[in-house]
């Protein structure tokens, strides 16, 4: 049988650790949105640099 105070510390700690899974689920969330938007941003920035590329290219492609 568990004392009164090692219940209520059992109970402060088994907060505690559902406070920190709770916690640790919302970052995991906000760590799988940063990685769409990075991968979003990425793929924005190669489309830019192929756009610019060939914007450079053509007028000296139509010279030749």
């Amino acid at each position: 049988i568990l004392t009164d105070n090692a219940n209520k510390r059992l109970d402060e700690t088994f907060n505690m650790l559902q406070q920190k899974e709770r916690k640790l689920e919302e970052e995991a969330v906000r760590s799988k949105e940063l990685a769409i938007q990075a991968k979003t941003a990425d793929f924005a920035k190669t489309q830019f640099l192929l756009s610019m590329s060939h914007e450079i290219r053509t007028p000296l492609n139509t010279n030749e």
